[in-house]
C-alpha cells in the first residue's frame, strides 16, 4: 500500500483575486474552492475544501498555504491539517494568515505529511 508519511507534494500555484471556483492539483489532492476574507489590515481568514483523490483513507493530512504579492514574493504562510480526510471525499479547512488580503495575488498549497487509517480486519 501506498504510504504518504513522508511526500512533500507542490499542490498548487494559482493566481487569484480572493476566490478560485475550482483548481486541479497533483493527482492526490484537489482545490475545489478558496476564499480569502479580510479580519483587519493585518489578518485574513482562509476558507476552501480540498478532495482527496488518492486510494488512502488519512487520518489526518497536514498542508502549509503560502501566499505572494504581485511581485511572487511570499508574504505570508500557515499550516493547517484536514482529520479524517477519507479518499474521494472532500473536507472544508479553515485557518488564519498574517497578511492584508489586497497584498494576496497568488498562492501555494503544499503537501507535507499525513497518517493512514488502518483498514479493518
Amino acid at each position: 500500500m501506498k504510504s504518504m508519511r513522508n511526500i512533500g507534494l507542490v499542490l498548487i500555484i494559482l493566481f487569484c483575486s480572493y476566490q478560485i471556483s475550482f483548481a486541479q492539483t497533483d493527482k492526490d489532492f484537489s482545490v475545489k474552492k478558496i476564499d480569502f476574507i479580510k479580519m483587519s489590515t493585518k489578518l485574513a481568514r482562509v476558507r476552501g475544501e480540498l478532495i482527496n483523490n488518492s486510494s488512502i483513507n488519512l487520518r489526518h493530512a497536514d498542508f502549509v498555504i503560502k501566499v505572494f504579492n504581485e511581485n511572487k514574493k511570499l508574504i505570508a504562510e500557515s499550516n493547517f491539517t484536514i482529520r479524517n480526510f477519507i479518499k474521494a471525499k472532500a473536507k472544508n479547512f479553515n485557518t488564519t494568515i498574517k497578511a492584508n488580503v489586497k497584498h494576496i495575488s497568488s498562492y501555494k498549497i503544499e503537501f507535507k505529511g499525513a497518517s493512514e487509517i488502518p483498514p479493518s480486519p
